[in-house]
């Protein structure tokens, strides 16, 4: 009863998971504490999913990623971008094939 999640996805597999683009999620900006991005910035959008994030996300919103460093092409350059779109990385590391990035929105 504590906490609210949301999830959302391009196709739901059933009625506790929205239907819709990620890049566009139906939610007020500073809205969610976190965004969890767990093997899903597998999209030639993924960038807009990110940005997407730090409007939803509150100030000091935390940013999570999990994901398969095989779908990162340039490592430096994902987390470059990620700073770019406002976020402060606090944690950055590979975890066996796994790239776990934690950051802020500040």
């Amino acid at each position: 009863d504590k906490h609210t999640i949301h999830s959302f996805d391009y196709i739901a597999i059933d009625e506790n998971v929205t239907e819709c683009d990620i890049s566009k999620v139906p939610m007020s900006d500073s809205e969610l504490d976190i965004a969890i991005f767990n093997l899903s910035l597998m999209g030639l959008n993924s960038d807009d999913y990110l940005t997407e994030a730090f409007r939803v996300l509150k100030l000091d919103g935390q940013l999570w990623i999990y994901e398969n460093e095989s779908h990162i092409k340039n490592v430096d350059e994902f987390v470059r971008n990620i700073e770019l779109i406002g976020f402060k990385i606090i944690e950055n590391y590979l975890n066996w094939k796994f790239r776990y990035i934690r950051a802020i929105k500040s």
